[in-house]
């Protein structure tokens, strides 16, 4: 009779959020992608949004986090990464940018909370997370998913998948 050997070579399989904020209409709007697999074969499980009706920016910083917060603390997640605002040379004095960085900031507090392996980075910085440029990681975030408007989003998810 013959020795059969079985080798078994571990792949590195996550499930991961990747999570970014938009301003739409003078408000933020969180986008979050759910992956599953590895880099090399992302598995596409969810997209979703997360948006409030509450008036004044505190109001809507907190509903969005705990929101989010909730959110991921369902869903059995390895890893989140939010990918926060790139610099600009010209800077702006109005509410959109600041907004979004309370609300990028109360996202990191909230998740944190509940996935402590997460991480927050500027779109460059999350491109060097995944070892890449930031142009092929958008086209490789193109590849998983067709809406654009999730692309940063998906760019943030790729960024953690093989931690």
């Amino acid at each position: 009779m013959r020795d059969l050997q079985w080798t078994c070579e571990a792949v590195p399989v996550a499930r991961v959020v990747g999570v970014a904020v938009a301003m739409v209409a003078k408000r933020p709007r969180v986008r979050a992608v759910v992956l599953d697999g590895s880099v090399a074969a992302p598995v596409l499980v969810e997209t979703f949004e997360v948006t409030t009706q509450e008036a004044d920016h505190a109001s809507q910083v907190h509903d969005l986090a705990t929101s989010l917060a909730n959110r991921v603390g369902g869903l059995g997640v390895d890893r989140v990464m939010i990918q926060r605002a790139d610099y600009f040379r010209i800077s702006t004095n109005q509410d959109g940018p600041r907004v979004r960085l309370l609300t990028e900031g109360a996202l990191i507090y909230a998740t944190y909370e509940r996935v402590p392996r997460t991480q927050i980075a500027t779109g460059r910085e999350v491109a060097a997370e995944a070892g890449m440029q930031k142009d092929d990681l958008i086209a490789q975030a193109g590849a998983v998913l067709a809406d654009p408007a999730f692309t940063d989003a998906c760019c943030a998810a790729l960024a953690v998948m093989d931690q």
